[in-house]
C-alpha cells in the first residue's frame, strides 16, 4: 500500500507544480503536502500502536493546515470541522494505547496473540470510522473539498480518508463478532446515504467526495463480512483512479472560473481533449463497467456477499449502491460530454505538458490495475457462483439507468411525459422542501446561496473574522494542546500503573 501512496503521491506533485505556479504561497503547499505524505508513509510502515499514533497525528495536523490553505471563511471552517473530528479518533487511540498497558507491548504482532478486551477493540474501531468518515462521523469528508484540487485528489484517493479501513484491514484478527457488526451497521447507512446524496447535488467535488464515502463504506462492509483481501484489493483499485477523477474534475473548475456547478460545466472555456478522455474513463471506473479497474474488485465483493445466505440484505444493499453509482457517474459524464459537444474541443496539446503527463499515467494505470491487482492481492483462482439468472439481474440493475434517460438527466424535466416519476425523484421530498424548477431558476444569488455555501455568499463579518481568529489561535496553540494531552497520558499512564 505504500507503494501505492508513493506513486500517488509523486505523480500529484509533478501536477502540482503547474496547478500552483502562479501562487505566491506554493513552497509552503509544498512543505506541506511532503508532511502529510511522510505522516502517511509513517502511519503505514509503524509496527507498533506508539508510531502509528505520531503518523496518525501528523495526518491530522497537516490536513487541517492543507484544507485551510484559501484562508477563505469556508476553508476555515471546512479545517475546523475536520480537525475537531481527527481529534475524536486521535483521544480514541489514546485511550486505547493506555488501556493496551497492562499487555506490557504495543506491537501489532504481539498484540494479536493476546486477549483484547472489549472497550480497546471499540476504541480502535471508532477511531477508525473518525478517520475514513463513517456514520455518524461523516460531515467532514465533503467540507474537506475546500482544499487545493491536488491535496482534494491526495486525501480522497490514498491517504488520510483511507487511513482508518487500513487500521481495520491490518488488525483484522483481533476483532470479534461485536465489532464486525458494528462496522457494518455503520458501514451500511453509510452507503445508502452517500449515494443518495451524490444522485441529488449539483456541486461536481461534492458528488465525487460523496462517491469516496459510498466506496469507503463498501470497504468497511467487506471487512465486516470477513473478506479482507476483497477490501485490501478495492482499497488499491480505488486509489489510482479516484485521483484520476479528482484531476480531471479539477481541471474543468479551473477552466470554468472555479464553478464547481455540474449543471453550469457548459461555461468551461476549452475542452482539451486528452482531459475529457480521461474524465470518461475514471467515470467508467468508478460506475464498475465491465473490465474496467473496479469491476474486477467491486463485483467480486457483491458475487461473493451473495454465496452468504445469512447476509442477503448486504448483497442487496450493495446492488442498489452499484446502481446509484452508475445513475450519478453517468448524469455527470452526460453533462460532461454534451457541453464538450457544444463548446470548443482542443486537440492540439502539449504532450510534455506535466498536467497531461500525470493523467496519461493515471489512464495507463487505471485501464490494466484492475485484472493487476486482482492477479497480485487475490493469488487464488475464484469462480463466480452465482446462477445464470442472478448475473443477468445484476447486469441489469447495473446497466439499466443508461438506457433510462428521463430518470437520469436533469434537462429531461423538460419533457411532459411521466410526471409522477419526475415528481418524486427529482423533488427531494424526504430531504428538503419541494423545490420547482421555476424557483430554482429565479436568480444567480439564490444559486449561490444554495450551492457555494451561505457562509461564503452572505458575508457574515463577524462569523467569518471569528472563525479565522480561532483558526489563528488554533494553530498558535497546537503545540501547547500536545503537550497538555501527553502529559494528561502520562499522568493516566502512572495510575494506571500504581493502581
Amino acid at each position: 500500500f505504500s507503494q501505492t501512496v508513493m506513486i500517488i503521491s509523486t505523480l500529484i506533485i509533478i501536477f502540482s507544480l503547474t496547478y500552483m505556479s502562479g501562487s505566491k504561497s506554493k513552497k509552503i503547499f509544498f512543505i506541506l503536502l511532503l508532511s502529510f505524505v511522510a505522516s502517511m508513509i509513517m502511519f503505514i510502515n509503524s509496527e507498533s500502536f506508539i508510531f502509528l499514533l505520531m503518523g496518525w497525528d501528523g495526518l491530522g495536523i497537516s490536513s487541517f493546515l492543507l484544507i485551510m490553505f484559501y484562508s477563505t471563511s469556508s476553508s476555515t471552517f471546512s479545517s475546523l470541522v475536520t480537525v475537531f473530528m481527527n481529534r475524536v479518533g486521535d483521544t480514541l487511540v489514546i485511550m486505547s494505547i493506555a488501556l493496551m498497558l497492562e499487555a506490557k507491548t504495543f506491537n501489532f504482532y504481539q498484540i494479536k496473540l493476546l486477549p483484547m478486551t472489549p472497550m480497546i477493540l471499540f476504541l480502535l474501531v471508532t477511531a477508525a470510522f473518525t478517520k475514513s468518515a463513517q456514520f455518524p462521523f461523516s460531515a467532514w469528508l465533503p467540507a474537506a473539498m475546500a482544499a487545493p484540487t491536488p491535496i482534494s485528489a491526495l486525501v480522497h484517493s490514498s491517504t488520510l480518508v483511507t487511513a482508518g479501513v487500513f487500521i481495520i484491514t491490518q488488525n483484522h484478527e483481533i476483532f470479534n463478532n461485536a465489532q464486525l457488526n458494528m462496522m457494518m451497521m455503520s458501514g451500511s447507512f453509510t452507503l445508502i446515504a452517500a449515494s443518495l446524496a451524490a444522485t441529488m447535488t449539483g456541486d461536481m467535488k461534492k458528488i465525487i467526495a460523496l462517491s469516496t464515502l459510498s466506496q469507503l463504506s463498501i470497504m468497511i462492509m467487506t471487512l465486516a463480512l470477513g473478506l479482507k483481501t476483497y477490501a485490501f484489493c478495492h482499497l488499491l483499485v480505488h486509489a489510482m483512479f479516484k485521483a484520476l477523477l479528482f484531476l480531471s474534475a479539477g481541471y474543468f473548475i479551473h477552466h470554468s472560473m472555479n464553478n464547481q456547478d455540474k449543471r453550469k460545466i457548459k461555461n468551461t472555456i476549452y475542452f482539451f481533449a486528452p482531459v475529457v478522455h480521461t474524465f470518461v474513463l475514471s467515470m467508467m471506473a468508478l460506475a464498475a463497467l465491465p473490465f474496467m479497474a473496479s469491476f474486477y474488485s467491486k463485483h467480486l465483493i457483491i458475487e461473493t456477499s451473495n454465496l452468504m445466505l445469512s447476509e442477503t440484505w448486504v448483497h442487496t444493499l450493495l446492488a442498489m449502491s452499484s446502481v446509484l453509482t452508475f445513475i450519478y457517474s453517468f448524469q455527470l459524464l452526460n453533462l460532461v460530454l454534451k457541453a464538450a459537444k457544444k463548446n470548443k474541443v482542443d486537440n492540439m496539446t502539449d504532450p510534455f505538458n506535466k498536467d497531461f503527463i500525470t493523467t496519461n499515467i493515471f489512464t495507463l494505470i487505471v485501464i490494466f490495475e484492475g485484472a493487476m491487482f486482482n492477479w497480485v492481492t487475490i493469488p487464488t483462482p475464484l469462480f463466480s457462483f452465482m446462477t445464470f439468472i442472478n448475473k443477468m439481474i445484476m447486469l441489469t440493475a447495473t446497466i439499466s439507468p443508461l438506457f433510462m434517460k428521463n430518470i437520469m438527466f436533469m434537462n429531461s424535466m423538460k419533457s411532459k411525459k411521466n410526471k409522477m416519476i419526475k415528481y418524486f425523484l427529482f423533488q427531494h421530498l424526504l430531504f428538503s422542501s419541494v423545490i420547482s424548477m421555476k424557483f430554482m431558476r429565479l436568480t444567480e444569488e439564490k444559486t449561490s446561496v444554495v450551492e457555494l455555501q451561505w457562509m461564503e455568499s452572505v458575508k457574515m463579518n463577524k462569523v467569518n473574522q471569528s472563525l479565522v481568529k480561532l483558526a489563528d489561535q488554533w494553530k498558535n496553540n497546537m503545540q501547547k494542546t500536545s503537550l497538555a494531552i501527553m502529559a494528561l497520558t502520562a499522568t493516566s499512564l502512572l495510575a494506571l500503573t500504581l493502581y
